[in-house]
């Protein structure tokens, strides 16, 4: 059984320690060693050309690979049982921040980034999706957590999701349209974890979709006794 995480009281026993993870998506967790794995990878820490790595195991039968032009690899969420529609998919993946950065991290301290975009893609969501009640059943059959904290329906609401919906179905009233495309991209930060989150409707067409995109940091990998690890 992996204890909850207290952010009252981050310091526990190395042993336990190490059972805490972090779950990356619904299918997949990191555990410590890996962490440590990653960071001490060559040259991962000093690159100055961004370097990322898909945080994915492509090796999990629980995903589908949605293929795009870069071949990226994606965590799923499946509409029914068709593998060539979905609701949304997450592109996950680590990158090092070696020093302050205002675009990409608020707080103080260099480590290893998680960052994870997720797009719910208004074309797949099906038709019987038109009411608060099956936006919140959609939501509750798929609880994404971005951080330990929050989840991917604290930061995208049901009713916003569902205004997004009946404004691509409907396309009749473009006043709706304009003002859902210029919602205030305003970042919002996770209050234990510092997680940030930013959201925005994109696209045209069958292309359109809210995105949302979360940045955690993760730590150097010095101490599983690390709060900064321990509070994700």
């Amino acid at each position: 059984m992996i204890p909850e995480k207290n952010e009252t009281e981050l310091y526990i026993d190395e042993a336990t320690a190490l059972e805490y993870y972090v779950e990356i998506c619904p299918h997949e967790k990191l555990y410590f060693p890996r962490l440590q794995k990653i960071v001490n990878l060559p040259g991962f820490k000093t690159s100055t050309s961004n370097t990322e790595i898909n945080a994915l195991t492509q090796g999990s039968n629980k995903h589908y690979s949605a293929i795009d032009e870069e071949g990226t690899y994606q965590c799923v969420i499946q509409n029914g049982d068709s593998r060539s529609r979905f609701y949304a998919c997450g592109e996950i993946k680590f990158s090092y921040a070696r020093w302050y950065d205002p675009l990409k991290w608020t707080g103080p301290h260099p480590g290893l980034l998680l960052q994870s975009d997720w797009y719910l893609w208004l074309y797949h969501f099906p038709m019987e999706i038109n009411t608060l009640d099956g936006v919140e059943q959609f939501y509750a059959a798929n609880p994404v957590s971005l951080c330990p904290h929050t989840k991917l329906i604290d930061v995208v609401g049901p009713q916003r999701l569902l205004n997004s919906l009946q404004s691509y179905r409907q396309t009749l009233d473009p006043v709706l349209d304009y003002e859902l495309k210029h919602v205030k991209k305003g970042k919002e930060e996770c209050k234990y974890c510092h997680s940030s989150f930013q959201s925005e409707l994109r696209g045209v067409g069958q292309d359109t979709f809210l995105g949302v995109t979360c940045i955690r940091l993760l730590g150097k990998a010095d101490s599983p006794n690390d709060s900064i690890w321990l509070s994700q």
